[in-house]
Parts: C-alpha cells; sequence; structure tokens
C-alpha cells in the first residue's frame, strides 16, 4: 500500500477532513495540519492556546484531550498518523519558519512516503522549496483557486506561488472550471480534479432541522468580501423583502481584505446583520434555521459554503461563475440567471413559489449522493501513479 503525507492547513481543515478520510480506505494516510496564531479561531477550528508551548511536530493523540478535539477523531480513526506543524510566531519569512522547515523535513524523511500531497500553501511554504524541487515527482499540490479573488491580490504571494508550483509534479482541483483555468498556464496532463463533497464535521453541531414556521429565511454566510456579491444579497433582499413579508434575510461573517459593511445602513427590519466571526454551533443553527443558503458570489472557482449547506441539507442559490453550478444537482439549488440584484431576486422568487407548492422533509441522498466519493476513488489511481 502506497504512503502519502498529506499536508493540510486550518483554513482547509473542513474539506481535508473529508479527503483523508477516503483516502485511508486505499492508501497509508500520515496527516500534517499547519497550525500557527492567525489560525487559531478559523475554519472550524476554535482554539485558546499559546503555541510556543509546543514542539514543532505534536502528535494529535498528545494534545486530542487537552484541545477538546473529540469531534475530530471518527475522521482519523484509518490513518497511520496525524501531527499537528507548529508555529508560535506570525513570521513566515524569518529565521524562526526556516528553522522549523528542517524539523518537518525530518519528519517526512522518517516516513519516507510514495507522495507527499500538500493541500494549498502557505507563504511559509518558501522555505520548502528546494525539498520540494528534489522531489518534485512525488509532490502533488491543491489549487484550490487557480487565480486570486477580486481583491485579494498578493505580490509576495503571487512570486511564492510561482516558486512552489515549478516544484510540484502534479496538481489537483475541486471544480471542472479550476482544472481548466490552472490549464491555462500550466500542462494540463498534470492535472487531475476531484470532488467537494459535504463537510459533515459541522453535523456535529445541528440541533434544527428546518426553517421557521411562517417565514421563509435567506442565508448568507461565511467570509465578508467584494468578490462575494453582499451588495446583490443586499438589492435583492430590499426587492424581495417589499413583496414578500414572510421572508427574512441574515447576513452572517466577518470582514476580510479590508471590506467595510455597515449594518447600520442597511434597508429594512427583515434584515439580520452579524457583522463579526460566527462560530461552529451558530453558524450552523443560521444555517438550520434558514430555508436556503444564497452565494451570489461574483467570481468562483468552488464553494465551501455549499458543501456545508448540503452537509445541513439545504438547497442553495447560487450565481453562474466559475463551478458553482457543476455543484447544483437537481434539486439541491437554483442557478441564478447572471450575477445581478435583479436576477437574484427572481431566483429567490422562484424558491418561494416552489416552497410554497412542497412541505416536504429532504432526502438526505439529495445532498449526499455516492456519486462523487466514486469518482474521488478513480482519480486517486490517476494522482498516486
Amino acid at each position: 500500500m502506497k504512503k502519502i503525507i498529506y499536508y493540510t492547513h486550518i483554513y482547509f481543515l473542513d474539506v481535508a477532513l473529508e479527503v483523508v478520510r477516503q483516502l485511508a480506505e486505499h492508501y497509508e494516510v500520515y496527516l500534517y495540519i499547519e497550525l500557527a496564531p492567525e489560525s487559531l479561531r478559523a475554519n472550524i477550528f476554535n482554539l485558546d492556546a499559546d503555541l510556543n508551548d509546543y514542539k514543532t511536530i505534536t502528535p494529535f493523540a498528545e494534545v486530542q484531550d487537552r484541545w477538546n478535539l473529540d469531534y475530530y477523531k471518527p475522521y482519523f480513526e484509518k490513518l497511520k498518523a496525524v501531527n499537528f506543524v507548529i508555529f508560535g510566531i506570525n513570521r513566515s519569512i524569518s529565521l524562526y519558519a526556516w528553522r522549523k522547515s528542517f524539523a518537518i523535513r525530518a519528519s517526512f524523511r522518517m516516513i519516507n512516503p510514495d507522495y507527499i500531497h500538500y493541500d494549498d500553501f502557505s507563504i511559509r511554504q518558501l522555505w520548502m522549496v528546494p525539498f520540494f524541487t528534489l522531489n518534485k515527482k512525488r509532490f502533488v499540490l491543491n489549487v484550490h483557486d487557480p487565480k486570486p479573488h477580486s481583491g485579494e491580490k498578493s505580490l509576495k504571494r503571487a512570486l511564492i506561488k510561482r516558486a512552489i508550483f515549478r516544484s510540484a509534479g502534479r496538481f489537483v482541483c475541486f471544480s471542472k472550471y479550476s482544472s481548466e483555468l490552472l490549464a491555462a498556464f500550466e500542462d494540463g496532463r498534470k492535472i487531475t480534479d476531484l470532488r467537494l463533497t459535504p463537510y459533515t464535521f459541522y453535523r456535529n453541531y445541528r440541533h434544527t432541522e428546518r426553517g421557521i414556521p411562517g417565514q421563509i429565511t435567506f442565508a448568507f454566510v461565511g467570509r465578508l468580501a467584494t468578490y462575494k456579491g453582499i451588495d446583490l444579497f443586499i438589492e435583492a433582499a430590499a426587492l424581495i423583502g417589499a413583496r414578500y413579508p414572510e421572508a427574512r434575510f441574515i447576513i452572517a461573517g466577518k470582514p476580510v481584505g479590508g471590506y467595510v459593511l455597515d449594518a447600520a445602513t442597511l434597508p429594512g427590519q427583515q434584515l439580520d446583520c452579524r457583522i463579526r466571526h460566527i462560530e461552529n454551533e451558530e453558524l450552523v443553527t443560521i444555517i438550520g434555521e434558514s430555508d436556503v443558503v444564497v452565494c451570489p458570489y461574483r467570481d468562483a472557482t468552488q464553494s465551501g459554503v455549499m458543501m456545508t449547506a448540503f452537509a445541513l441539507e439545504k438547497p442553495v442559490i447560487v450565481s453562474p461563475v466559475g463551478g458553482l453550478p457543476e455543484y447544483v444537482a437537481q434539486g439541491t439549488g437554483i442557478v441564478m440567471q447572471d450575477t445581478t440584484g435583479i436576477a437574484l431576486s427572481r431566483a429567490m422568487e422562484n424558491f418561494i413559489h416552489q416552497q410554497r407548492a412542497q412541505n416536504r422533509q429532504p432526502d438526505p441522498e439529495t445532498y449526499d449522493s455516492k456519486e462523487p466519493r466514486a469518482y474521488n476513488v478513480n482519480q486517486f489511481t490517476k494522482i498516486y501513479k
């Protein structure tokens, strides 16, 4: 059985859990999770700790009780080993980070893997480039976003990205759209795609199964950024709210990249704004009490928010951009006609009519089909030849 080192980051932990659990059915998997001060409360992770108290390579088993990580254990049952890669200070380009890279390499060499699979990269991986280059044939790199989102460009990250990409022997994307986008500047023969599957971790926090009776609630959740189309959501909310008094709207998330949303200026009493970091339990409650999750993004490759909604058996309304439509199967949502507030309001109105016409519990298999997992198993054989 081939040995796979899978190195991920807290920011991708929800999707990584699904990938490694499936990988472990077919390979020996050694998981490394990069953890730094800026990611202590990110994605599904929530920790209050001084990371300087821990070794660079800290086994999961040593901290699972102290850090209250019981929810993670089912995903790791068949893995050979799970380690956190600890960075105690937020200095990516520094002598400190350079020294840490030697501990990481030493740990990798002890395993002697057939493949080293990185789940995208952080700036800290600059110090690993020589190692990646020497191991090019077995270095696999996930590319979640082949191009940066609107308003998220960084020259430093772009330069490091170029160096890391040159070191990769194979790339993995998570939508057909992303694969085609990456093929515009990388050898298409080196690119394989996997399908995202519902982020089941969020089910640990589920209490509310259905929306609030007498209301139809549209939820926008996740990071608040320029490219997310929040203005389209607000415009559509004003139009739909005026016509349908039972409609409610929620915006919940933390602004990033300098994005500013002044909740005090937003129209109507039907709009609930929670402009802050949203913990897992509150996020799941918001989605559980909503009828549909809205992703009106102006640009996108794929969406973790969609996978969170599907895990909680909620439909979505998405814009017709990037890889979003690829994930909307029959019965799981609506694709907008274009990226305008009018188009979103029409999709919302369509959803309201659908809700009035039917009142039944969703079929779990509608949102969690076996087909993507079967597809991924076949793709693994192409990645790890």
